[in-house]
């Protein structure tokens, strides 16, 4: 079997940065060279080596939490002056979230960090969602960033978005009989 060196190299190496994307850490270090390919590395089994590193690593409960999508749950509000937007996310810092608006999609991002304990202590069960979070919400209206207003208070994001000055109904009335 003829084995191109260049692409076992790159293919170890997209798989290291597979591992150090999903875990957030260095692959660790394996006890044969793995470049310059010589007589005693086997090529495959370095590949192999690596990719079940990283299996191992898919199995760690950090790992499988940091993977899994994390929705802040969200309630939405609406009368005739103002739609107001609320998510539960406790646990947040306020310059940890980003508040978009394109057309009517409201986009609400952010990120909420692992709470880790000192060292020593192991993680049993983790249902804390902690990570990125990605929440788009259509309104029934397009607004500008200046018709918003957000704070967050005990863990609860409130986004407020004002409603333009409408023509009033009576006026609409007026305008539809003089046609």
């Amino acid at each position: 079997m003829n084995l191109n060196p260049n692409n076992l190299d790159q293919t170890i190496e997209h798989v290291e940065r597979l591992y150090t994307r999903i875990t957030g850490q260095e692959i660790p270090p394996v006890t044969q060279s793995s470049s310059p390919f010589t007589p005693e590395v086997d090529p495959l089994v370095l590949v192999d080596s690596r990719i079940q590193q990283l299996i191992i690593a898919l199995q760690d409960p950090m790992i499988q939490m940091r993977l899994r999508p994390w929705n802040p749950p969200i309630s939405v509000w609406d009368s005739e002056e103002k739609i107001v937007v609320r998510l539960d996310i406790p646990g947040v810092q306020k310059e940890n979230i980003d508040i978009h608006v394109r057309g009517n999609l409201l986009t609400i991002s952010g990120t909420r960090s692992n709470s880790k304990l000192e060292p020593g202590y192991q993680p049993r069960v983790l249902e804390i969602p902690f990570g990125a979070f990605h929440r788009t919400i259509a309104l029934p209206l397009e607004v500008t960033p200046s018709e918003l207003d957000s704070r967050v208070e005990n863990g609860v994001l409130e986004v407020q978005v004002v409603k333009r000055a409408s023509v009033p109904a009576s006026h609409k009335k007026n305008n539809k009989s003089a046609n």
